[in-house]
């Protein structure tokens, strides 16, 4: 009987520092790669990264967070540009030899579909932008419980955001970035360049509601801090950061006038239409006061007088009739002057 091969402590913790290794370096390959645009080489090194460390920490481990991050913000990238929602954003990564390359795959998937026609497709496991929705929500899952990551848990929502947004859930959007605005603004670290672009956003979200006031003073809000943060910038004689900044805040004064001219038309539209309401239900209020009390009649029929005590009445109740109200008919009784009539 053979003997069972054993490894050391030592050999085992050299393979595991050596897969962890392997895990730094795909994380580092991924975040490099989205840096530069290629997206599908981030998918895959970023996968790899997270399936090594939640392999060896656990799925929720928080060694685990940023991976899950990382690699819902690579998915998300990689869904906008194959739907070419960003235009000219996204990187022309097609030259002549990649559309050689992709002409020879496809040739060979056709010629594969033909050879073997039998094979079953594998079921799709979701669409890259629902796979970076589920990452996202795992990363912000475990974010929460972390009390000293909340600039990392508000870059999840602002992803998470931005999902919503491509998905036309603009509501659930506005929500996101607020939620990001304020983990923002109770960090330690002052995060005025970050709250301007979560501002923006949220402002770009609150117009597709039409609820252009409440965009109009998240953009001016965004006008305000970025003007405070140029000139800091310009007192530290950071002349470079100082000029990017002053390029988005040519952007948002740009967005800024659209929303003042987008609000006033809506202020314009809500004193049209209360104007309009008010001719409609001026009538209505009038009917439902009821007619006016009539004048003293001057003509020969008197108004009806209620009998004196000497003319004494009794009353014959007909019951309710309409608008609830009772109906009472006076009989006269018999005096003594008519009785001897």
């Amino acid at each position: 009987m053979a003997e069972q091969a054993t490894i050391s402590d030592q050999e085992r913790a050299e393979i595991t520092s050596a897969i962890l290794a392997e895990a730094d370096k795909q994380f580092e390959d991924g975040c490099r790669f989205i840096t530069s645009k290629k997206m599908e080489e981030a998918v895959e090194a970023l996968g790899k990264a997270l399936e090594i460390r939640s392999e060896h920490y656990g799925d929720a481990a928080p060694e685990t967070a940023s991976t899950y991050y990382k690699y819902g913000c690579a998915l998300y990238y990689k869904a906008v540009e194959d739907t070419g929602v960003f235009g000219s954003n996204v990187p022309e990564q097609v030259g002549d030899e990649d559309e050689e390359n992709a002409e020879e795959e496809n040739a060979e998937e056709e010629e594969a579909v033909k050879d073997g026609g039998d094979e079953e497709t594998p079921e799709e496991e979701g669409t890259d932008m629902e796979l970076a929705w589920e990452m996202l929500e795992y990363a912000r899952v475990i974010y929460s419980s972390l009390p000293d990551k909340t600039t990392e848990l508000a870059q999840v929502h602002e992803r998470l955001a931005d999902i919503s947004m491509e998905q036309e859930l603009f509501e659930n959007a506005a929500d996101d970035y607020q939620k990001a605005l304020e983990l923002l603004a109770d960090s330690n670290v002052p995060q005025t360049r970050g709250m301007i672009g979560v501002l923006f956003q949220l402002s770009l979200a609150l117009q597709m509601q039409n609820c252009y006031e409440a965009a109009e003073e998240k953009c001016k809000e965004a006008v305000r801090l970025c003007k405070g943060e140029i000139d800091i910038r310009r007192r530290n004689d950071d002349g470079e950061g100082a000029k990017d900044l002053e390029g988005v805040l040519e952007d948002l004064n740009g967005k800024l006038e659209e929303l003042v001219e987008l609000s006033a038309e809506e202020q314009k539209t809500k004193a049209t239409m209360q104007e309009a309401m008010n001719e409609i239900m001026a009538p209505l209020k009038s009917a439902m006061k009821g007619p006016a009390a009539p004048p003293p009649s001057s003509s020969a029929f008197d108004a009806p007088q209620l009998a004196s005590s000497s003319t004494a009445t009794t009353t014959i109740n007909l019951g309710v009739v309409r608008g609830g109200r009772v109906r009472v008919t006076p009989i006269p009784m018999n005096t003594p002057s008519s009785s001897g009539a």
